[in-house]
């Protein structure tokens, strides 16, 4: 299992195996940024939940094309940052006609 040490200000943050991915559409993030993100489709739901479930760190990485549903690797940056979920609200599915 892969092991990387990554520090964050002060703070050295050890990563361990492999990294949730949240794919973002349209929208960048740079570190340090404090962004709320509205998360709804399946395999990010999925993503997010792994996240949560272990140490709430989640790769954030861009899209090429925000069109594109299901984003496999090659649809994606290759750079992207660490991220840390610090809060978590889930809202009910709304559907307005």
């Amino acid at each position: 299992m892969a092991q990387n040490k990554i520090k964050i200000e002060e703070e050295i943050v050890e990563v361990t195996g492999k990294l949730p991915v949240l794919p973002l559409r349209d929208l960048v993030i740079f570190p340090h940024m404090v962004m709320p993100l509205v998360v709804g489709r399946a395999s990010t739901l999925v993503a997010v939940e792994k996240a949560i479930s272990s140490d709430r760190y989640i790769a954030l990485i861009a899209q090429r094309d925000p069109s594109t549903e299901e984003p496999k690797a090659s649809d994606m940056y290759r750079v992207g940052v660490l991220g840390r979920i610090v809060q978590l609200m889930k809202l009910p599915n709304l559907y307005l006609d």
